[in-house]
């Protein structure tokens, strides 16, 4: 009887070892592709950044208002769009001292 009771035992622990093998293979898989996932992540955010223009340079802008530059010539020199200069422009012309320096 102790013998039978024992080999039942076994038999347990062994289907339970079985299962727990297998879940751990499933769990390695999950990491894995997760991991994959995330590099491919990381390196479209990283061409995305690559590919994207520096910021325009604010300072430039200022000294190029104070010269007078117009619209076309801080779209042209400075990389800005059009609404941008347009309102680097129109904060210079209204007094805003200093208002090309937005950061």
């Amino acid at each position: 009887k102790q013998n039978r009771q024992q080999l039942l035992r076994n038999r347990r622990l062994q289907e339970d070892m079985r299962a727990l093998s297998k879940s751990a293979i499933g769990m390695g898989q999950k990491v894995l592709s997760t991991e994959r996932k995330l590099a491919d992540v990381l390196k479209k955010q990283t061409s995305i950044l690559n590919t994207q223009p520096e910021h325009p340079s604010y300072d430039q802008a200022d000294s190029l208002i104070a010269m007078g530059a117009s619209e076309d010539d801080l779209v042209n020199t400075c990389g800005f769009s059009r609404g941008e200069a347009e309102l680097l422009l129109s904060l210079k012309r209204h007094g805003h001292a200093g208002s090309a320096h937005v950061h």
